[in-house]
């Protein structure tokens, strides 16, 4: 079973920064999850809020910061002031970083916001992704707007995608799989409140399905008995 870091080790460490990402890799992580926005001058930067406000020490919207005024703010200390130089990553300094470790990363970009299902932006995310394309690591792209899905399908007929599906009691197997066939996914992605439903049994022998966020491990086990092909964890030290 895959064991994706979610956000970085990001139960030990400030989410979605080079520092939650890299102790992942050296705890053993060979997937990772992370969240991407745009700037105002129309950069991508990985934060999982609209707002910088939850993780970070300053107040407003990524899209109304430019990357360079995204920077300037400290994402580490809401954490632990032990992290307090922390900043915002771009993709772009995650991608490189990943394109100089050792070994196979699997890597899960969820996009966060409709403004990805924009040609203009979907064009910035390939381009960044093939700048830094490698054999050795696999890029997978989720979201829960549909329409981000269709316009990167649209758009790469070859990339990985994966549905992000919520949870929801009126969720069929026939209209989850209905979407996923649409944009060709190659994984659903479920709240981990699927796991007390049979959609997830008659998922897993149709196609690969992940289930988040996986915190516990009695969860974990009863997600491995199921047969599902990943999880996302806060703590991927404590699952490997």
């Amino acid at each position: 079973m895959i064991i994706y870091a979610h956000r970085g080790l990001s139960g030990c460490y400030p989410e979605n920064t080079m520092i939650a990402f890299q102790k992942a890799y050296e705890c053993g992580a060979r997937a990772l999850e992370l969240d991407v926005q745009i700037t105002k001058d129309e950069k991508i930067v990985v934060i999982h809020d609209e707002k910088i406000d939850r993780t970070t020490n300053g107040k407003g919207f990524v899209k109304d910061f430019t990357v360079d005024e995204i920077k300037d703010f400290d994402a580490g200390s809401w954490f632990d002031h032990l992290y307090k130089d922390e900043k915002i990553p771009t993709l772009e300094e995650v991608l490189q970083w990943l394109s100089n470790i050792e070994g196979r990363m699997l890597v899960n970009i969820e996009l966060k916001n409709k403004e990805f299902s924009q040609r203009k932006f979907l064009r910035e995310l390939i381009n960044v992704i093939k700048k830094y394309d490698s054999p050795n690591h696999h890029i997978i792209f989720s979201s829960f707007i549909f329409e981000n899905l269709i316009e990167l399908r649209n758009l790469d007929k070859e990339v990985s995608l994966a549905l992000l599906i919520e949870w929801n009691n009126n969720y069929s197997v026939k209209e989850i799989m209905r979407l996923s066939k649409i944009v060709n996914a190659k994984y659903v992605h479920t709240d981990i409140r699927f796991l007390q439903s049979d959609i997830v049994d008659m998922l897993c022998n149709l196609i690969n399905v992940c289930v988040y966020t996986v915190n516990d491990n009695n969860i974990y086990e009863i997600a491995k008995s199921k047969g599902i092909f990943g999880i996302f964890t806060d703590f991927a030290n404590k699952m490997i």
